[in-house]
């Protein structure tokens, strides 16, 4: 996979948009390497290693990338998407396995199959405002299942599967965060002589955007005015989807794929003003925020809890070391340190307590102190305390008594 990101000491995640080319300061999210930020013509923009590619951010499966953003065959193998193709033509095509994939759907009114908002969307026949909602949908369960993978491998123990886990998913939070403080965009570009179009997306005011643009293409077709007909807040998640449906009607200039001259603009622009305003669910605000993730938030919950239970801990085995000290050098002293033996006021207080006279009450009724220690929910030696107590005060009654 292309890798985007890169870790900054200071800034944290970093874009390849947001790092100039060449060697950088950056390093590999995995494995801690140098990266290289490779921005050529004919390659999408990515970080390289300065050296051998670790294995996570080289492997072929399992990407932490958004879905139906970088690609539109929804990772279909060759055969069933071939398949696909054959039943949108009307040729002959096993309907099975379509349906399995949630491709095609039988149509009880037509009575025929036909393909659902998914199986549209491999050769661009969705509308924009229907693929915004499916694709609303994928990021968050795409999002939500790799949560389960991070909260399973900590479960687990694994720390190699945890490091990989919360990395995969603090890099499709990155991801995701960027589309959504992105607004999509459809500007026209008038020169004296022609008129065509531009779609993207961006998180800078739209003014600031269309200056870039026309510094962009003046080398190519000189002055142009250029003035914004759509933007649409948070939707930048489409932009790729957008550019993929109108490729046939893509506008050649250099090396850019973001040019375009639409056969009917009007319908273009309805499609796109369908999109419903964005409001974000509390997962996405999440995102937008920066937020860890609720397995993350777990994670982060229970290492300080294990940090304040070690704390706590020690604290505790220390001061019990200096009362020991502090006895013990009070006992080699001569001096009596802890309740005074046989105290009239120490038994009372001890008598006095709920828990006591409950026990109190089934001694009395004539319980041995294991069937008293199981009737009152206390510990056999809590009721020979209290017994001894009991007998005590008797004692000390007797002797007040005695010497009146």
């Amino acid at each position: 996979m292309w890798l985007n990101y890169g870790i900054s000491d200071e800034r944290g995640l970093v874009h390849i948009s947001d790092t100039p080319r060449g060697r950088s300061d950056l390093h590999c999210p995995y494995c801690h390497t140098i990266l290289i930020a490779k921005k050529g013509h004919m390659l999408a923009h990515h970080f390289a290693h300065d050296g051998p590619t670790c294995n996570p951010a080289n492997r072929t499966t399992e990407l932490p990338i958004l879905p139906f953003f970088h690609s539109f065959t929804l990772h279909l193998t060759p055969k069933l998407l071939d398949q696909l193709e054959a039943f949108k033509d009307g040729r002959r095509s096993a309907t099975h396995w379509l349906q399995q994939e949630h491709l095609i759907r039988y149509n009880e009114f037509t009575q025929r199959h036909e393909l659902t908002k998914l199986g549209q969307i491999p050769f661009g026949m969705l509308s924009v405002n229907l693929f915004s909602q499916v694709h609303d949908a994928r990021l968050a369960d795409h999002h939500d299942q790799m949560d389960w993978w991070l909260h399973k491998a900590w479960k687990e123990g694994n720390p190699v599967a945890i490091a990989d886990a919360k990395t995969d998913l603090m890099l499709y939070r990155a991801q995701w965060q960027r589309v959504l403080q992105c607004a999509l965009y459809v500007v026209e570009i008038q020169t004296d002589t022609d008129r065509f179009y531009k779609v993207g997306m961006t998180s800078r005011p739209i003014e600031e955007r269309i200056v870039e643009i026309q510094a962009t293409i003046k080398p190519h077709i000189g002055a142009a005015t250029i003035k914004p007909l759509g933007v649409f807040p948070q939707r930048g998640h489409v932009e790729p989807y957008v550019k993929f449906k109108y490729a046939g009607q893509r506008r050649a200039i250099g090396n850019f794929t973001e040019y375009f001259d639409f056969a009917d603009l009007k319908a273009t622009l309805r499609d796109l003003r369908r999109m419903p305003t964005k409001v974000l669910s509390d997962l996405e605000q999440s995102i937008v925020d920066g937020m860890p993730s609720l397995t993350m938030q777990a994670m982060v919950q229970a290492q300080l809890e294990q940090e304040l239970a070690a704390q706590r801990a020690a604290q505790i085995a220390y001061h019990r070391e200096q009362t020991k000290a502090g006895m013990e050098a009070a006992r080699q002293a001569g001096v009596h340190v802890g309740r005074p033996k046989g105290s009239r006021q120490v038994n009372a207080v001890l008598l006095a307590k709920p828990s006591s006279q409950a026990i109190i009450q089934f001694l009395h009724a004539g319980m041995s102190l294991r069937a008293t220690a199981a009737a009152a929910g206390a510990a056999v030696n809590t009721v020979r305390k209290v017994k001894a107590a009991l007998e005590e005060i008797d004692r000390l009654d007797k002797m007040d008594t005695a010497t009146e």
